[in-house]
């Protein structure tokens, strides 16, 4: 075995083992979901950055954003996962419905809760995508526009992508409606660190349904 196949064998070896670690705490420690007024998840201190993908496009009905989620102090998002109602043949489609970052402590690499906003009431939660190395720095979303939606079936967003601090990106397990936009990326020497999401409430029955159209990631000094 050639020295670059052993250190791939090690370093994916590490990467399971901590994404094991990570289901554990899926299992154990349901997201923390930020709620306005709360005092622990709602501090802007450090915050250095605000990437928003996604669209403001639309009349969207009383569309909210959610609060916004920090991780813990001194810890950073390594790892996402999204919740999506994948695309139906017939039937009110909405797309991605959430969004959960996933937090390590920056000086010990201890594991934190994950962290979460407003989520949608449709869809399921899918896969983990974790970095291999440091944490993410940056973010763009598969959006359809308005205009784009068959049969006057809207979504808004659909899928998202994030990088790593390593330049490693990763792709999530949405669906492939819509375009993606360009990537927004973390001021130097800092990394995304807390999150909120724009989401469209449940509409009126036989009202088209919309969940998530966008979301703000934050970046905090690194």
């Amino acid at each position: 075995m050639s020295r670059s196949e052993s250190v791939s064998e090690t370093m994916g070896g590490v990467r399971q083992m901590k994404l094991a670690l990570v289901m554990m705490c899926v299992l154990l420690t349901p997201p923390t979901t930020a709620r306005q007024g709360d005092d622990n998840q709602l501090n802007d201190e450090g915050v250095v950055g605000e990437l928003i993908p996604g669209t403001m496009e639309g009349n969207y009905s009383k569309v909210e954003w959610g609060p916004r989620a920090y991780c813990p102090q001194g810890s950073f998002a390594f790892a996402f996962r999204l919740k999506t109602e994948p695309i139906m043949l017939l039937g009110d489609f909405t797309g991605l419905n959430g969004i959960s970052l996933y937090c390590q402590d920056k000086n010990t690499g201890k594991l934190k809760p994950s962290v979460t906003s407003r989520v949608g009431r449709w869809g399921l939660w899918g896969d983990i995508f974790m970095c291999s190395e440091g944490f993410l720095k940056g973010v763009k979303m598969r959006v359809e526009q308005p205009w784009e939606a068959p049969r006057g079936d809207k979504s808004g967003a659909n899928n998202l992508a994030m990088q790593c601090q390593d330049e490693e990106i990763m792709i999530g397990d949405g669906t492939k409606r819509g375009q993606w936009g360009e990537w927004h990326l973390c001021p130097e020497k800092s990394a995304i660190c807390g999150l909120a999401t724009h989401v469209v409430p449940p509409q009126p029955l036989l009202t088209d349904d919309v969940s998530l159209i966008s979301a703000a990631f934050y970046c905090c000094q690194f």
